[in-house]
């Protein structure tokens, strides 16, 4: 039997009932918010909805980070979000392990802003995120 639900409101909303334990019998060990499209740098950070569900996740002591995408105002399809998700799995395979080593940051949660030209970026991105790891307190 699967489950499926349904949950409408805010990123945060969604991230917090789904931590509540009402739906989920245990805790996930990784909370992912987003891909949303825009970017969320400097002040952007601070009303982002999909940021707001990484940081709920933080609040519940759950690792998270936020992904988000910078687009050309009114040139985007299906396809973007496909180099987009694929740019974030090396990442994303990079925070399970950290994950599972113990190793990921403790406190905070990381906020992803993939590039408009993300084919031309990939090895970048993973070079930036290997840096955190490292350097956690950046």
């Amino acid at each position: 039997m699967s489950l499926k639900c349904t949950c409408i409101g805010t990123p945060a909303d969604c991230t917090g009932l789904g931590l509540s334990e009402a739906l989920f019998p245990s805790l996930p060990d990784l909370v992912l918010s987003g891909i949303n499209v825009g970017s969320n740098c400097g002040y952007n950070i601070v009303y982002s909805g999909t940021v707001a569900g990484a940081r709920e996740a933080f609040i519940y002591g759950i690792p998270s980070a936020s992904i988000s995408y910078d687009w050309k105002y009114g040139d985007i399809n299906v396809n973007d979000f496909i180099l987009a998700a694929q740019a974030c799995l090396p990442i994303i395979d990079g925070i399970i392990n950290a994950i599972k080593n113990k190793t990921n940051p403790k406190k905070c949660f990381l906020n992803i802003d993939l590039p408009t030209d993300i084919a031309n970026h990939k090895v970048s991105l993973v070079a930036a995120f290997k840096y955190i790891l490292l350097n956690p307190y950046v």
